[in-house]
């Protein structure tokens, strides 16, 4: 049974280990065919889905406003959703880079890959602003802002 303590740790192992996949494959010096590639992210999406709806009432629904949670809790909650988004742009920004026109990819394909770019870049962005109204933003939380930065350019 996994103890209370290393529960986050665990699940962020988990999503390294995705964010390596998708840097790996999706980002490989030797470029992947719009087909693999639009299979790849379909699947790494899958498992970014699955990852977050075990965590799901940790990251989202039971706690609208992390300032409920103690302050380790708060940390943890608002590293795996910065992680979690920062995993989703990475997974989808080859559809905001593709030409419209891009033969083997449905424009559909391509709207909803950037759909969920922005909703991911938005979700950074909602998250370090609720840190720092809440006055959780520690310099320990340089990465915050370099996501911040990152989401808005």
């Amino acid at each position: 049974m996994l103890k209370l303590e290393t529960w986050p740790q665990t699940n962020a192992d988990r999503l390294a280990r995705i964010i390596s996949r998708i840097l790996n494959d999706l980002y490989s010096i030797k470029p992947l065919s719009l087909s693999r590639r639009a299979v790849f992210i379909e699947a790494i999406a899958k498992e970014l889905d699955d990852w977050r709806g075990e965590l799901d009432r940790f990251l989202d629904a039971d706690y609208p406003n992390s300032s409920l949670l103690i302050p380790i809790y708060q940390r943890q909650r608002n590293i795996l959703n910065l992680t979690y988004w920062h995993a989703l742009i990475l997974t989808y920004r080859p559809f905001v880079l593709n030409k419209p026109s891009s033969p083997g990819v449905e424009n559909l394909q391509i709207e909803e890959g950037v759909h969920q770019c922005l909703k991911a870049a938005l979700n950074t962005v909602y998250t370090i602003d609720e840190i720092t109204q809440d006055r959780q933003m520690f310099r320990a939380f340089w990465v915050s802002i370099i996501f911040a930065f990152e989401k808005l350019c």
